[in-house]
């Protein structure tokens, strides 16, 4: 699958989503990346064990402006010591 877009933005995008899920989990815990594609896009979801983050803090997610860049979108399910999960969709080449 071939996504349409920047490659240098959209490596960033992910290097940002695995760097943040990796440093704010701890020892035992556990990162999950899982990539597919449904119709036109492709999804790529991030999911942790780790800390998590505020309502704010997901709000302001640097994430977001490259996902929007993109014609995408992204969603995060967060709580408290509960660790996150990060969807990015973005739209795939015809």
């Amino acid at each position: 699958m071939i996504v349409s877009g920047d490659a240098g933005w959209l490596e960033r995008l992910l290097i940002n989503l695995l760097d943040n899920a990796l440093k704010f989990t701890p020892s035992g815990g556990r990162v999950e990346v899982c990539v597919a594609r449904t119709g036109t896009t492709a999804r790529v979801t991030v999911r942790d064990t780790g800390v998590g983050m505020s309502a704010d803090d997901a709000r302001r997610a640097f994430a977001q402006w490259i996902v929007q860049r993109h014609h995408g979108t992204i969603s995060v399910d967060s709580r408290r010591d509960a660790g996150s999960t990060f969807t990015v969709t973005v739209p795939v080449r015809p």
